[in-house]
């Protein structure tokens, strides 16, 4: 397993120790055994960090909304460490047109989406759905009142 872990390592790291984001997307998104592995060795890790992250937030502004981007929300049960969802929906063909827009191919897009908890099962833990298929303002309209329901401490529909 070490072994392993330091081949994977050497595969995705430049010479500064960075991660090479492109090679570690096209490893993981070719292969979901090793994208299960990266899953399984920096889950807990990102979820601790972002708790205290959200800690020091919270201490230094008591009133502010957090928002995370989480895309294995339920993979993770990262939905058990967040007050409310947010899920932006958008339909399949719309999620692949974006990513070709941001220099994916088609295959690689749906690859991605793929690897994610379907937008079905995230939208049984929302508290909110943002419908992200129309224009840029009717996006923000629906942003603003989720913000105005959140920043006033109003009730949503609540989570099932």
């Amino acid at each position: 397993m070490e072994r392993d872990s330091r081949i994977f390592w050497a595969q995705i790291l430049n010479k500064d120790q960075k991660i090479e984001r492109q090679r570690l997307a096209k490893i993981v998104f070719n292969h979901p055994d090793k994208l299960k592995k990266l899953n399984q060795m920096t889950h807990s890790e990102i979820i601790e960090e972002d708790r205290k992250k959200a800690a020091e937030i919270r201490r230094h502004n008591p009133d502010s909304v957090i928002v995370k981007e989480i895309p294995l929300l339920t993979k993770a049960n990262a939905h058990k460490f967040v007050e409310k969802v947010i899920v932006a929906y958008a339909s399949e063909e719309n999620q692949i047109k974006r990513l070709i827009q941001r220099n994916l191919t088609e295959e690689e897009a749906k690859k991605r989406i793929g690897a994610q908890s379907p937008l079905s099962e995230k939208m049984e833990f929302a508290d909110f759905v943002i419908y992200n298929n129309g224009s840029f303002e009717e996006t923000r309209k629906q942003l603003e009142k989720v913000y105005n329901i959140l920043k006033g401490g109003a009730p949503s529909a609540g989570r099932r």
